[in-house]
């Protein structure tokens, strides 16, 4: 001690130019008046055994990075870096995100309409189309049964869309059809009986009559007409004073009485 009093030691500064440590290599050595102080850097905590320093995983804080802005926290030692993951840009704060639809405007093939997402897009297919997300393709309703036609109506599939149409013997858009009643119109061409079906209708005849093959007109079981529908599988024989007719080799006549031959 002088005239001029004591003066500090600074330890700090004396430990490196002897060589000897005054705090631990991984601390900071911060001198104070007559003393010092080992403290850790920033990015460091002391150990759990009080010697040392250890890192601390900044990326373990979810408020680090704001990960919710597509950030991605990577520790190092002492420290931590924020990286953009995909589809974001570095921005500030944080990342950015990137929108696709506006930088890349064919993201989406086909018909398919691009729309952002945070940190992506996805193309949103029109009505018509189905799509996995980045393309669009016409969808078959027909096929998948996802029309609304009648189920009296056929279903015709078109790009984009689908048509109705209403089977024969129905009347409407195609998605509502209703039975058209053919009995109402000149008894729908028959000559004695109408009976209307659902999307058609049937003929009869009259008791005594037959219904021809046209499925129309009907015949008397005693008229020639009738006769030449059923003499081929019927054989009369020994029929007096019968004379073949000329026109007809399948039945003879007796009077107004036909028979088969």
């Amino acid at each position: 001690m002088g005239s001029g009093g004591c003066q500090d030691v600074d330890e700090c500064a004396l430990a490196e130019v002897t060589g000897l440590l005054a705090c631990q290599s991984d601390e900071e050595c911060t001198n104070t008046l007559g003393s010092f102080i080992c403290s850790c850097p920033t990015g460091y905590v002391r150990a759990l055994h009080g010697q040392g320093c250890v890192d601390v995983d900044e990326c373990s804080f979810e408020e680090q990075c704001r990960r919710d802005l597509g950030n991605v926290c990577v520790n190092t030692a002492g420290s931590f870096l924020c990286q953009c993951g995909l589809g974001f840009r570095a921005g500030t704060p944080g990342c950015l995100d990137v929108d696709e639809c506006l930088e890349s405007p064919g993201s989406c093939d086909g018909r398919g309409v691009c729309e952002n997402t945070f940190g992506s897009y996805k193309c949103v297919c029109p009505p018509g189309y189905r799509g996995n997300g980045s393309h669009c393709e016409d969808e078959n309703e027909c096929a998948s049964g996802s029309h609304r036609c009648d189920i009296n109506a056929r279903c015709g599939n078109v790009i984009g869309s689908y048509f109705c149409q209403c089977y024969q013997g129905f009347n409407g858009d195609g998605h509502t059809c209703y039975d058209i009643d053919e009995c109402l119109l000149n008894a729908g061409g028959c000559e004695h009986n109408c009976t209307n079906e659902p999307g058609g209708y049937s003929c009869s005849c009259a008791a005594g009559y037959q219904l021809e093959q046209d499925g129309h007109t009907c015949t008397g079981k005693g008229s020639p007409a009738f006769l030449l529908q059923t003499c081929q599988q019927q054989t009369f024989s020994n029929i007096k004073n019968q004379k073949q007719d000329k026109k007809n080799q399948n039945y003879k006549t007796h009077g107004s009485i036909f028979y088969c031959r």
